[in-house]
């Protein structure tokens, strides 16, 4: 197997932002899920636990 490695210069010239672009998720183990808060914790409800620490995604469109 080859390693290729690239650089790309890019401008950002708008932000959409319609659109969720940041969202918190489970993390825990290989769960992924997004988290609510509910009773005033954040909650999985795929792991069906509270979630301490979780893991912030962002979602990013390139046109």
């Amino acid at each position: 197997m080859q390693n290729a490695e690239f650089n790309c210069r890019v401008a950002i010239i708008g932000v959409r932002n319609s659109e969720e672009w940041f969202r918190l998720m489970c993390g825990g183990g290989k769960c992924m899920k997004g988290v609510s808060r509910e009773h005033g914790e954040l909650w999985c409800a795929g792991c069906e636990n509270p979630v301490m620490f979780p893991q912030a995604r962002f979602g990013f469109h390139i046109l």
